[in-house]
């Protein structure tokens, strides 16, 4: 998960990280929902 995006002591930061990464992907395709899947996505992995 947080590994391979930054290595992170803290999981917290590691999922602010993944999630401002997943908002901005989901701004430029203009789509809460994509924003969602996302983090989902990166949660589940």
């Amino acid at each position: 998960m947080a590994d391979r995006f930054l290595p992170l002591p803290m999981p917290i930061f590691a999922f602010l990280g993944e999630g401002e990464t997943g908002f901005v992907v989901a701004m430029s395709a203009g789509g809460s929902v994509q924003l969602l899947g996302s983090v989902l996505a990166w949660r589940s992995l």
